[in-house]
């Protein structure tokens, strides 16, 4: 008969705080409902590439970095996509 040792974590100054059971699932499950939003915290200018980013699990950097390539050939089509995505799109305060 296999025995369940629990074993209780102490923070040491300096380490991570470890994480319960409950923590672990509701993140999980954070990640399972992933939304599209507009980050109020990773932001330039209205958030849409800081909340793509986030969405993808890519660097907001590399897609400001896409988007400021992109206006070059197609200025109007993506000037115009992005501020419809700032009008659609919610913060993630909002969520």
């Amino acid at each position: 008969m296999a025995h369940i040792v629990q074993q209780k974590s102490f923070a040491v100054s300096g380490a991570l705080p470890v994480k319960s059971a409950y923590e672990k699932e509701a993140a999980a499950m954070r990640e399972q409902t992933r939304r599209l939003h507009r980050s109020s915290t990773n932001r330039m200018l209205a958030g849409v590439c800081g909340g793509l980013g986030e969405y993808l699990d890519i660097d907001p950097m590399l897609l400001r970095i896409v988007t400021l390539a992109l206006i070059l050939p197609f200025h109007i089509f993506v000037v115009l996509a992005y501020f419809a995505l700032v009008l659609l799109l919610p913060t993630d305060n909002q969520l």
